[in-house]
């Protein structure tokens, strides 16, 4: 949503610019990088540790399941041809059983981490906008730009102030 009001913003600085110089150069335009902001930001870090205190029983639990797997389907690899057939017939049971859980649980469980990675999302971007909608109205900026940007010098680039308002509001 934010990348379809750049372009006409740009466009609109630009026009100012050209028919208003004077009040062109007294704009205050700052660049934010979003993806550093969601990386770096104490409230991302935050964000992931609570998603892995969330998922890592169900993880692991996950994993113990799949090394049975592979386990049972090695046995039948190197075993197969020397078991009786009711025994391998019941080994090849057990493995569709386990492959149909597994495909199961996998699919709960990455269905759950991303309702669960888009709600910690959510609230990331509302911190960070309110942080740099307060951060540009007590510096009076005019115009903070952020995805999109292909040119921006250090001297708009106010990440980094932005980064230190996020850390100061834990």
């Amino acid at each position: 949503m934010m990348k379809k009001f750049i372009a006409p913003l740009l466009l609109a600085v630009a026009a100012t610019a050209m028919v208003a110089p004077a009040q062109a150069a007294d704009l205050k335009i700052g660049v934010v990088n979003l993806a550093q902001l969601v990386t770096a930001s104490p409230q991302a870090q935050r964000a992931r540790k609570s998603m892995e205190g969330k998922f890592s029983a169900r993880k692991e639990e996950l994993e113990s399941k799949q090394e049975a797997f592979r386990a049972d389907v090695e046995r039948l690899k190197r075993d197969g041809q020397v078991m009786s057939e009711e025994a391998r017939e019941k080994l090849e049971g057990q493995i569709r059983d386990q492959q149909r859980r597994l495909k199961l649980m996998q699919d709960e469980y990455n269905e759950d981490v991303t309702l669960a990675e888009r709600k910690e999302m959510d609230g990331l971007r509302e911190d960070i906008r309110a942080v740099i909608d307060q951060f540009a109205k007590d510096k009076g900026f005019d115009l903070i730009l952020g995805d999109a940007i292909l040119f921006a010098s250090e001297q708009v680039d106010v990440t980094d102030q932005v980064l230190e308002r996020l850390k100061d509001r834990l």
